[in-house]
């Protein structure tokens, strides 16, 4: 199957996805949360989209994510103690990360 069709296959899952989460009359995510969303899945794809042209994807992407902690460890820090962690919740994250990168 061709990269284009498999392409704009990810993308109406993608867009079905969201569509699901925010139906009215579901446990939907908050406006923000739905937006923030849609930024997330934007930005990852304009990500994968300039990364085309890497000599070394695979290591690019590693120290890319290596400086995202750098930022992210700080963050979580400073707001651990508003935190609320369930393990369904990570168990969620941890599955999402690891299937979605």
């Amino acid at each position: 199957m061709p990269a284009s069709v498999c392409g704009i296959i990810l993308f109406f899952s993608a867009l079905a996805g969201l569509v699901v989460l925010v139906f009215p009359g579901l446990r939907a995510p908050s406006l923000l949360g739905s937006a923030l969303m849609a930024v997330a899945g934007i930005s990852w794809g304009v990500y994968t989209l300039r990364g085309r042209g890497a000599a070394n994807p695979l290591a690019d992407t590693a120290a890319n994510f290596l400086w995202a902690v750098a930022f992210a460890v700080p963050l979580v820090l400073v707001g651990f103690g508003n935190m609320h962690v369930t393990p369904r919740g990570a168990m969620l994250a941890i599955l999402s990360g690891a299937l979605a990168s």
